[in-house]
């Protein structure tokens, strides 16, 4: 009765190729040989599956790993995530809380940064610029550059400000969205500009 709510459980990983050598040593019966089927209220865990499984499929532990479930590709699942990506990418790229050609004031981007509709394109949000970024000053976007910007990097001068002699988010953005600098070009680079209002 208590054995349906055992704190120890029985997992099969994908090694197990349904010898059968566990089912000759069950001692209640349990059928552990049927991946799917067999009859965990009947298992009294002595651990003999786990001893003579040649494979060394079985374990025991107290987080029951249920094998996970095969890929599904069926033709309506793939048409279905095809239409759904045909459909997301113009979405990612719709910015409806900023007016069309008009920047967001607080998208700085880092210096040496390529043209915005470019640096989207180039930046995959690996977070490398942001990790070496000496002040913390770079920190992850959220909706200033619409949904494709999200997690691209974002200097916020509250945080941290630009130093003037690093030049490290260029040296290891790996897809050139960060161009390498020298320190004279980038004591020439502007980063941006203030607005009297």
């Amino acid at each position: 009765m208590f054995s349906r709510f055992s704190l120890l459980k029985r997992s099969v990983s994908e090694e197990c190729n349904s010898c059968g050598a566990c089912a000759s040593v069950c001692q209640g019966g349990a059928d552990p040989d049927k991946k799917e089927e067999w009859k965990d209220a009947e298992c009294c865990c002595c651990r003999n599956c786990d001893d003579i499984c040649p494979k060394k499929a079985v374990s025991f532990g107290f987080s029951g790993k249920k094998s996970a479930a095969a890929l599904d590709l069926g033709r309506r699942r793939v048409v279905t995530s095809m239409l759904a990506g045909v459909v997301a990418v113009p979405l990612l790229k719709t910015t409806p809380l900023l007016k069309t050609g008009v920047p967001n004031p607080r998208l700085l981007r880092p210096p040496g940064s390529l043209e915005e509709k470019e640096f989207l394109k180039r930046c995959v949000k690996c977070g490398e610029c942001m990790k070496v970024c000496i002040t913390n000053g770079l920190q992850p976007a959220l909706l200033e550059a619409g949904l494709e910007g999200i997690w691209s990097p974002v200097l916020i001068p509250r945080i941290g400000y630009c130093e003037y002699r690093c030049t490290l988010c260029g040296q290891v953005c790996p897809t050139g969205a960060i161009r390498k600098l020298e320190l004279k070009e980038k004591a020439k680079v502007r980063i941006g500009h203030c607005n009297d209002r």
